[in-house]
């Protein structure tokens, strides 16, 4: 997936938190399909159980062992070297929230199997409150502080490493599939995918454009 510069200064490249805020797009739209289908759950309409089995696939490659990853493995071992507290600090609030996300995954693709509407619609609606209020933390705070104190020799480093880290550890394509899988799970949920292309680089792709 390209990360294209800004067409003024066609040399500066993108920061890595720009391609892991551009991945929260996507996570959100999916956020907004999951609460539609837990809202219907609610609302005692069938249970969909591909559709969650699907979504639950998502959450775990795309926004967990991709995105998280990324962040976990790369961005945060980045900016605790140059000064940002873990433990008790910012980083350890959002991996304490990762674990509990994942706490969460787990219990709705358990609800799923069961086809225990009452308990997915739970977890699901626990989840997606969550994943929205740390994606606006990490957003709005940790990521300004990963741009006020990591390099510019780091940051060129560090797109990089993402880029292996994409085709290496989750295989070449697996980002555009993703980006199919949610397109999919939101045009089912009856949410938007992306609004007449407003929301950019991150909802496009050489095979889902």
């Amino acid at each position: 997936m390209e990360r294209v510069s800004t067409s003024a200064s066609p040399e500066v490249v993108a920061h890595p938190v720009d391609v892991l805020m551009e991945e929260h797009r996507v996570i959100q739209v999916v956020l907004d399909a999951m609460e539609a289908m837990a809202l219907s759950l609610r609302r005692g309409e069938e249970l969909r159980q591909n559709w969650w089995q699907r979504a639950v696939d998502f959450i775990e490659v795309f926004a967990d062992e991709c995105h998280h990853g990324k962040e976990e493995d790369l961005l945060f071992p980045a900016m605790v070297a140059h000064g940002v507290q873990d433990g008790g600090g910012p980083i350890g609030v959002m991996k304490l929230e990762h674990v509990h996300g994942r706490e969460l995954k787990a219990a709705m693709s358990a609800a799923n199997a069961k086809a225990d509407c009452e308990t997915l619609a739970a977890n699901a609606m626990a989840f997606v409150e969550l994943l929205r209020q740390h994606i606006d933390k990490e957003d709005h705070c940790l990521f300004a502080m990963a741009r006020a104190h990591l390099p510019q020799a780091n940051v060129t480093e560090l797109l990089a490493k993402f880029e292996q880290f994409e085709s290496g550890h989750m295989g070449a394509g697996t980002h555009c599939r993703y980006l199919g899988v949610a397109r999919d799970l939101c045009t089912e949920a009856g949410v938007q995918f992306d609004r007449d292309g407003e929301r950019g680089h991150a909802f496009t792709c050489s095979k889902h454009s």
